[in-house]
């Protein structure tokens, strides 16, 4: 993968994360207030049974902790991918060695044609 892949992949385990543990925290303090019975829109809502209420927290709670988990797993994925791909960037590659030793050469023999047309000399 890509670093642009992962770093996209990244931003949205991030997103997904904050929307998971924000809504965690929301399911998580479900009240019924007996004075409001109006929810944000303006509309009346239908009085529940506290048993009703509480249910239907404990599964929207089960439901976002699962997405959380999910989320947490796919950073772990990410993180073992970079440690791969940074420790397979650290094994040196043998063909490279060898065209190092190549250049190497190559420039030992071009300084001893240069001392021997600019000096006069033999290295022998």
């Amino acid at each position: 993968m890509s670093d642009r892949g992962l770093l996209e992949q990244l931003d949205r385990t991030t997103e997904t994360l904050s929307h998971s543990l924000t809504h965690l925290v929301k399911y998580a303090s479900i009240t019924e207030d007996k004075g409001d019975e109006e929810d944000e829109h303006g509309t009346q809502e239908i009085p529940e049974s506290t048993v009703r209420t509480s249910t239907a927290g404990l599964m929207m709670v089960n439901a976002q902790t699962a997405q959380l988990i999910r989320g947490v797993q796919d950073l772990l994925v990410m993180t073992r991918n970079i440690r791969e791909k940074w420790l397979l960037t650290q094994i040196p590659d043998e063909k490279i060695d060898s065209q190092r030793e190549l250049d190497y050469q190559k420039c030992s023999q071009l300084l001893e044609q240069w001392t021997q047309e600019v000096l006069g000399t033999d290295q022998g």
